[in-house]
C-alpha cells in the first residue's frame, strides 16, 4: 500500500548552518589544501585537458605540492595524455572505483557530482577511499546563484552544461553526505565582485559555486 503521508518540510536557519569562510581563488584554496598531503583527484582531465596547456590545469598544480597524487576520470583520451605525460592517472568511473590505496588524506572532486547519475554511489566510494581523519573537498556550481535566475528571466533561455544531469544547493547537498556518513561544517566561497550580483547577492549561501570540506562523521 503506498503510504499518502505528509511529511512536514524543514525550515533551515542558513546563517548558521555552516561556518562561512571567504576565499580569494578556489585554485589556490585547493593547492594549499593538498600540501604535503596524499591526494586522489576525481575526475582529473577536468573539460579541458586538451584544451589548455598541462602546467594550467589543476591537477598538475597539485602534483607540485602533493606529497603523492593519483588521478581518475572517465576521459579515455584525457587519461592517455595525462600517461603519457609521466602522471599517476586511471581510467575509472567516479561511481565505482576501487584503488589499492585507501587511506588518502585528500579527495578532491571538482565539478564532478553535478554529472553522475548516482552520486550516492561515488559518495561511498569516497568513504572507503578516504582515511579517518582525512577530507572531502567537493566543488559544484550552486544552483541558487542569482545571475542564473536573472539571466534565465530575461532572455528566456536556460544556460547550463548538457553534460550536467543535476543541480545542488548547500542544503541538499549536506543532508545528502550526511546520508552517506559524512559530516559538512565548513562552506568557502569567492566574494562576488560584479555589480549585478552585489545588488543581489546578500549572503554566501547564494555564491556562485558551493565548495565545501568534508570529513567522516562519527
Amino acid at each position: 500500500m503506498i503510504s499518502h503521508e505528509v511529511i512536514p518540510e524543514k525550515r533551515i536557519d542558513i546563517k548558521n548552518e555552516f561556518i562561512y569562510i571567504p576565499i580569494n581563488n578556489k585554485n589556490e584554496f585547493i593547492v594549499n589544501k593538498c600540501k604535503n598531503k596524499k591526494v586522489l583527484d576525481i575526475g582529473c582531465c577536468g573539460s579541458d585537458i586538451l584544451k589548455i596547456k598541462l602546467s594550467e590545469t589543476i591537477h598538475a598544480k597539485i602534483s607540485l605540492v602533493a606529497s603523492y597524487l593519483v588521478g581518475i576520470d572517465i576521459n579515455n583520451e584525457g587519461i592517455k595524455y595525462l600517461k603519457e605525460k609521466g602522471y599517476n592517472v586511471f581510467l575509472k568511473n567516479a561511481e565505482e572505483f576501487h584503488l589499492e590505496i585507501n587511506d588518502f588524506d585528500i579527495i578532491f572532486a571538482g565539478d564532478i557530482i553535478e554529472h553522475l547519475s548516482n552520486p550516492g554511489r561515488f559518495i561511498d566510494c569516497c568513504y572507503k577511499h578516504l582515511k579517518k581523519d582525512g577530507e572531502l573537498l567537493i566543488i559544484t556550481p550552486n544552483v541558487l546563484y542569482p545571475s542564473r535566475f536573472i539571466k534565465l528571466f530575461l532572455s528566456l533561455k536556460y544556460i547550463n552544461n548538457d553534460e550536467h544531469v543535476t543541480w545542488y544547493d548547500s542544503i541538499l547537498l549536506k543532508w545528502l553526505l550526511n546520508r552517506n556518513h559524512f559530516s559538512v561544517k565548513y562552506f568557502y566561497y569567492e566574494p562576488d565582485r560584479t555589480i549585478l550580483n552585489r545588488l543581489f547577492h546578500r549572503h554566501p549561501f547564494f555564491s556562485k559555486n558551493i565548495i565545501l570540506v568534508i570529513t567522516k562523521g562519527d
